[in-house]
């Protein structure tokens, strides 16, 4: 009946990403830094959803977070440059393929360890500091360390033990996330802040800590990552934990520490998790935006492995158990409750699995758009944790974003398995109990049509609204929700719209089509229709009226790119219309394919159609954004509507943008970031720089 126009991805934006999306900074938060302090962010599709976090998130480079409530305030000079660290950036090619090193070349470093797990030696590289003043006291009892020696460690990592007694008995030990991002097509890339980090500058920020928080700090590289010898796909398997393990074990006879107090950060949460089965010295662990419930944060993708490919990668959820009892431990998970990272509802999980023991989950903003990087606040959190804060004043300091209900209440997905055969029906009174629904009356159908809506960035009048692809396909005859469909939520959903709102700095509305996200009526029959582009023209009528919108900026994924298309030709309050990926030329895109145009297809509302009907307003921006290799709509079909519209005056661009996913298909995050930019008056040609990353010399019809 649908052929494979049916199967249009239903991008809801999911948050399926396994890695972090900040760069492992090294400044504090609010800090004042030097020329080398501060970070960037890398933001990459992943594989598993239509679209995934950091094709959804802001390109940031150079952001630096906003001071949180409770966060210190610190204002640090970062020191001269060691000596010893190198300042060529750390090899991205070696990430990918793993390093080896010899015990020889290890010895060599600036500041290494050498260890055997099994039959097979690693080098394992930390970065360390300790500050001018310490007051040991504070955090287990040993005798400050005098100036002369404190400064000498911050600078090059001079082993406390040549220091004798006065050596600090206890350090933080940050752990950091994931360096590399997996697309959907399994295709693998390092973050773009890994491959302009050095050595130098890892130190340089490790003594910057160590200087803001006034205690000795260490970063310990992960396996393959930052210097590190060892392969980075090995991630989460028993060797990175005995292999970081032991490397603790080596650093803490070569300083003379007594007690290790761990910040983990994402992935690298994960990594401290995973420690407390294996270690009997640990006092403060903070576990920060944390990957802790691998079995739940698999569920939520619909996955059945881990990124690395691993199908049983360690559970930090199923451990507990196994946890070291030790009077000393405390545990402290902090979660924003919006995290489109690694979700709090799994974070939550792991914290309900550790009922009994020492652990707190708190609350806490994190300050970038997709509500997941607090690894500045974990790293301060350890420290006061470290000098005996109680955890009632710790919450009292950090907690500044408690959930109105628990990340794991009732969240059902949205659509029934029935949904693409059958026809929603919600009374008057069904609509208004809802809590963002409008009770509409189009063409005598009287519909309920839902939407979610976020002003976290602010409440301007004019908003960007979002309208997402179809549900599902018709494989052989059988209609089937796709993976996406069949997982979102309503608490999905509000998250997504705090991101894009945040980073819009506008109002983010997605407006759900007739018979989707638990609206009535049927997706089946109404969809590619004038009625569902009379339904949402109805719609945002309703919604200018009750929050007094001026102007629209549209942007539609797929299907949804088919409503854009029909409002740019219906209203005259449009700034920018953006269809990404979208059905825009419905018969066109079927003869491309080599399928039948039928009655059914014939019979269906084709903005393509519909073009040389009049001028379009001379205020309305249109954007096309295709994947030249688009498995799912002609990318033939889209390119004709483009050239169709040029030559009747129409202002529109034409963006060439990989979608990363297998079917070359999914730019829902790219098209909002492009409405975003067109909202803010960003020009053409610039459009094209930030967007365009793609050509059409490999088009599929």
């Amino acid at each position: 009946m649908f052929r494979a126009a049916m199967v249009c991805g239903f991008a809801i934006l999911m948050a399926v990403t396994g890695s972090a999306v900040l760069a492992q900074t090294g400044a504090p938060p609010n800090v004042v830094p030097g020329p080398q302090a501060g970070g960037t962010k890398s933001l990459w599709p992943q594989p598993g959803a239509p679209q995934s976090l950091p094709e959804i998130l802001p390109q940031a480079a150079g952001k630096r977070a906003t001071p949180q409530p409770g966060a210190q305030r610190i204002f640090v000079t970062p020191p001269a440059a060691p000596g010893g660290y190198s300042e060529q950036p750390f090899s991205e090619s070696e990430l990918l393929a793993g390093k080896r090193m010899t015990e020889a070349e290890c010895t060599a470093q600036p500041s290494a360890v050498w260890v055997m797990v099994g039959k097979t030696g690693e080098c394992i590289a930390y970065y360390h500091a300790v500050p001018a003043a310490v007051a040991t006291s504070a955090v287990g009892g040993a005798p400050t360390a005098s100036a002369a020696t404190a400064n000498a460690a911050a600078g090059s990592a001079t082993s406390a033990s040549a220091t004798g007694g006065d050596a600090p008995s206890s350090v933080i030990v940050f752990i950091s996330s994931d360096v590399v991002l997996v697309n959907g097509r399994g295709e693998v890339k390092p973050f773009s802040f890994y491959a302009k980090t050095t050595p130098n500058r890892t130190q340089v920020e490790s003594a910057n800590w160590s200087r803001g928080l006034r205690l000795p700090y260490l970063m310990i590289a992960r396996p393959g990552t930052y210097g590190s010898s060892g392969n980075h796909v090995e991630r989460r398997s028993e060797r990175e934990i005995a292999v970081v393990s032991a490397a603790l074990d080596a650093i803490k006879a070569r300083h003379n520490y007594q007690r290790l107090h761990l910040a983990g950060y994402a992935e690298g949460a994960h990594t401290a998790a995973m420690l407390m089965t294996r270690r009997d010295d640990l006092g403060c662990v903070v576990l920060a935006s944390g990957l802790l419930s691998i079995k739940q944060y698999l569920a939520e993708q619909g996955r059945t492995a881990d990124w690395t490919g691993n199908k049983n990668p360690l559970d930090p959820a199923g451990t507990r158990d196994r946890i070291v009892r030790q009077s000393a431990l405390r545990v402290l998970v902090m979660t924003d409750p919006d995290d489109l990272v690694i979700s709090a509802r799994s974070q939550t999980a792991y914290v309900r699995h550790l009922d009994g023991l020492p652990i707190r989950q708190i609350f806490s903003a994190a300050p970038d758009p997709g509500a997941h990087g607090l690894l500045n606040q974990a790293r301060q959190m350890t420290a006061d944790c470290a000098k005996g804060l109680s955890d009632d004043s710790i919450r009292q300091k950090y907690e500044n974003k408690v959930p109105a209900e628990p990340p794991d209440a009732d969240d059902p997905p949205l659509h029934r398995p029935d949904t693409l055969r059958r026809e929603l029906s919600i009374s008057e009174a069904q609509c208004g109990a809802l809590k963002t629904a409008l009770w509409l009356t189009v063409d005598g159908r009287k519909l309920c049509i839902r939407y979610w809506m976020s002003a976290a960035g602010s409440t301007r009048t004019e908003p960007l609204v979002f309208f997402d692809g179809d549900l599902g396909s018709n494989d052989n005859g059988r209609l089937a929700l796709n993976p996406a469909a069949e997982r979102v939520s309503a608490g999905q959903i509000q998250r997504i719209a705090h991101l894009w709102s945040r980073n819009y700095g506008g109002p983010y509305v997605e407006l759900a089509r007739v018979g989707t996200l638990g609206s009535s009526g049927s997706h089946t029959k109404d969809r590619r229709t004038l009625f569902e582009v009379r339904v949402a023209m109805a719609a945002l009528d309703a919604l200018k009226a009750k929050f007094g919108w001026t102007r629209l900026h549209v942007v539609g994924q797929s299907g949804g790119g088919h409503t854009v298309a029909g409002l740019a030709r219906q209203r005259d309050d449009i700034g920018c219309a953006v269809m990404a990926s979208g059905a825009i030329a419905v018969k066109l895109s079927h003869l491309y394919r080599g399928a039948v145009v039928g009655d059914i297809i014939r019979s269906k509302y084709d903005p393509y159609d519909q073009i040389l009907d009049k001028p379009y307003p001379p205020k309305l921006r249109m954007i096309v954004m295709s994947d030249p290799n688009d498995r799912i709509v002609s990318y033939a079909s889209q390119a004709a509507f483009v050239t169709l519209a040029k030559l009747h005056n129409a202002s529109i661009l034409h963006l060439l943008t990989d979608a990363s996913d297998k079917d070359h298909h999914g730019l829902a995050g790219a098209g909002i970031r492009a409405a975003t930019d067109c909202a803010k008056g960003v020009n053409d040609q610039e459009l094209i720089k930030l967007h365009q990353n793609t050509t059409a010399r490999v088009a599929r019809f």
